[in-house]
């Protein structure tokens, strides 16, 4: 949640949430919530749909430099240098080609945390890290730095427990079957609370001892039995697929007509400014 808010900072004022409503992805309420991530599925998404919108229109960019070299038969630069020049001369092109790497890194985090790859996780954080300083993150830059240095340094300081999370034990899978569904280790406590607090919460257990450790010892086995049951009754059908739920035909048709979507509306609104700009020239 606080890389995503890092990333909405960055986007403020962008136009990014207008170019997600002109697409029709979202409302424009929901788009202007995702600048602060207060729905972290929600805003992942519509990042995810933006970021590979951009590199669409980063790689139709470079084919048409491409083309236009080969016409007047001129010397062709590869991507990554035109990349380069690109954003040395055109401010626009550098933000959002520093947009997309934010993007990017984001994902990245979120790919280690899914996969138990506790490399991946310490070298995504590392790239996380200079942002929370920049936008002004200051919890997040101070105790973040401090995390990554316990995570850097714990191969010489603690060799069993590094061992131990490049096992992927820094995670929790609670279905195995399903690829790509480790989540952290805080998220996994905090849905066995949700399951055994239920309706009006854990209200009053905090002032009393007895009842506050009852609950700490049986709401693990309480959320087991429940999972158990809900797993025999057939209560999520799903459960026995052996494929993440965004892998599914229809998630991916819907994912590829938004990026489709928003690749337009962004291609129409540069046409519709270079229009009125050599409009202004001429007239």
């Amino acid at each position: 949640m606080a890389a995503l808010k890092t990333l909405g900072d960055w986007l403020g004022g962008s136009g990014w949430t207008t170019a997600l409503v002109n697409a029709k992805i979202t409302t424009s309420g929901k788009a202007e919530s995702m600048l602060h991530a207060s729905h972290v599925v929600r805003s992942r998404h519509a990042h995810q749909v933006m970021a590979a919108s951009l590199y669409i229109l980063q790689e139709r960019a470079y084919s048409s430099y491409v083309n236009r070299q080969k016409t007047a038969h001129g010397p062709i630069d590869d991507f990554d240098r035109w990349c380069e020049l690109q954003s040395g001369n055109h401010p626009q092109f550098n933000y959002w080609k520093t947009v997309l790497q934010l993007k990017l890194t984001v994902l990245l985090f979120v790919r280690s945390v899914r996969q138990a790859d506790f490399d991946l996780y310490v070298q995504s954080l590392s790239q996380l890290v200079p942002w929370f300083f920049a936008l002004n993150h200051q919890h997040y830059a101070r105790l973040a730095s401090v995390h990554l240095r316990d995570m850097i340094t714990i191969d010489s300081l603690h060799p069993a427990i590094a061992k131990e999370f490049r096992a992927g034990k820094f995670t929790v899978n609670k279905r195995l079957s399903k690829p790509f569904s480790a989540i952290g280790l805080d998220h996994a406590h905090e849905q066995l609370n949700a399951r055994v607090k239920g309706v009006g919460g854990a209200v009053g257990l905090t002032e009393n001892a007895d009842a506050l450790h009852r609950w700490m010892v049986a709401g693990p086995e309480v959320a087991r039995v429940v999972t158990e049951f809900e797993q025999a009754s057939g209560c999520h059908e799903n459960y026995n697929v052996f494929r993440h739920h965004e892998q599914m035909p229809a998630q991916q048709i819907a994912f590829i007509k938004q990026v489709c979507s928003l690749v337009t509306t962004i291609e129409n609104v540069i046409y519709s400014l270079f229009y009125h700009f050599f409009k202004d020239l001429l007239f």
